[in-house]
């Protein structure tokens, strides 16, 4: 007998192809945070949220990088939009530009 019951469905959160999108959202989020004036972060917090929105961007590249250079080119399009150039310019990964061109 069944206590709880599990529907899993195309357009779930956790699906390996909404994984992009969920790394958007979480980037903007973060760009909310560091930019907002309302939130006061001590400098070990500031360096800690760095450290996330980093990794982040390393994250969010790799999936566009697995999918083709024209989505790799989109991300750091993406990436320039939210956290300007400099961001994109220090996220370029020659791994990630080598597998958007071979896939």
């Amino acid at each position: 007998m069944a206590i709880t019951q599990y529907r899993w469905h195309d357009d779930n959160a956790t699906q390996a192809k909404n994984a992009k999108r969920n790394v958007e959202s979480g980037l903007r989020v973060l760009r909310l945070i560091k930019h907002s004036s309302y939130i006061k972060m001590s400098s070990e917090e500031c360096r800690a949220c760095d450290r996330v929105l980093i990794g982040s961007i390393r994250e969010y590249l790799y999936i566009c990088s697995i999918k083709n250079f024209e989505s790799y080119v989109d991300g750091l399009k993406f990436i320039k939009s939210l956290f300007g150039f400099w961001s994109a310019l220090v996220s370029l990964n020659l791994k990630h530009i080598v597998r958007s061109i071979i896939l």
